[in-house]
């Protein structure tokens, strides 16, 4: 009945377009489902091939994690070790501006020590 109705309408092309999208999606639907249950099964190890290969997969992926673990350690010790350089490199900066300034008050002095000086042989 509604097929009829579908196929007296100016709209059948349309209609017979949406009954194959429905049906290819149907069959990939059905395809991810087996797909999904094949890849649960093989992770219980209940398939002898499919057992092996995902151990092999989750060997890969605690590889993985455990190499993400050591590089995220390795890059904290660096940043840790910048830091720690940073804070140096500030206190080594600040002491310079301490010597310079205690330069200049250094030689400032002995030109006026020297004026004086010059007044004195001058008397």
């Amino acid at each position: 009945r509604v097929r009829a109705m579908e196929d007296g309408t100016d709209y059948a092309e349309i209609f017979a377009r949406y009954e194959m999208d429905i049906d290819n999606l149907d069959r990939e639907c059905a395809r991810l489902r087996e797909e999904a249950f094949l890849a649960h099964v093989a992770v219980q190890g209940d398939v002898d091939t499919g057992g092996d290969e995902a151990s092999r997969v989750l060997n890969a992926s605690a590889d993985v994690q455990r190499r993400v673990g050591a590089l995220k350690r390795a890059l904290r010790k660096s940043e840790e070790r910048v830091d720690e350089l940073e804070r140096t490199l500030s206190e080594l900066r600040r002491r310079e501006r301490l010597m310079d300034l205690h330069s200049r008050q250094h030689d400032d002095q002995i030109r006026r020590l020297q004026a004086h000086e010059r007044q004195i042989v001058g008397l």
